[in-house]
């Protein structure tokens, strides 16, 4: 099977070495393949497939590979769907409450546990990896803006809101979601 053709079909650039092993690649195939420049090693264990072109998210992604239960969220979601200027120099992960978090050395991860019904909610899986939608995004931002800063907040909402798929049945389903009801509606009203 050829590495390339097959990290391409499957949206996914980054493999651990157990899923190489797993998709029959051994330790003497992993080796040769970097010698000829189809892999690159990122850090002991973990391999990025060279020239297959859709290498833009893949700190998100080689993080969702190393956190089993983990979700692309907060700033990091927010980037990721271009409702923000900031950029964190961490990846923002949700991970359900009770959870153990994974050291991981780079690319720093910030956690955030979440409640079980909470976690589950909103998870899409754009790109091959798990990262709450829009909405999602903006009920959680709101939750936790004491973290974000409300400066944050409100520039996220307004870029939403000028987006044309914007869909305010589905925020106001997620603030309810997120237990932030009552101040998504008085946010909406204030900003519109």
């Amino acid at each position: 099977m050829d590495l390339q053709q097959y990290a391409q079909e499957n949206d996914t650039p980054i493999f651990s070495r157990q899923a190489l092993t797993k998709l029959g690649y051994h330790h003497r195939h992993i080796q040769k393949l970097l010698e000829e420049g189809v892999l690159e090693r990122l850090r002991p264990g973990y391999y990025r497939v060279l020239n297959v072109g859709f290498l833009l998210n893949e700190d998100l992604q080689e993080v969702c590979i190393q956190v089993k239960h983990g979700v692309v969220c907060m700033e990091s979601a927010l980037a990721y769907y271009g409702l923000s200027t900031v950029r964190s120099s961490e990846v923002w992960m949700a991970i359900p409450n009770h959870s153990r978090a994974p050291r991981i050395v780079y690319p720093p991860v910030r956690y955030c546990y979440f409640a079980e019904s909470t976690h589950q909610y909103g998870i899409i899986r754009p790109e091959g990896f798990p990262v709450y939608s829009k909405e999602k995004t903006l009920a959680d931002i709101l939750h936790h803006r004491n973290k974000i800063g409300m400066q944050t907040v409100k520039e996220a909402f307004r870029d939403y809101l000028r987006l044309k798929d914007c869909n305010l049945n589905e925020l106001l389903r997620a603030s309810e979601v997120c237990h932030v009801g009552e101040r998504m509606f008085d946010l909406l009203q204030m900003l519109t």
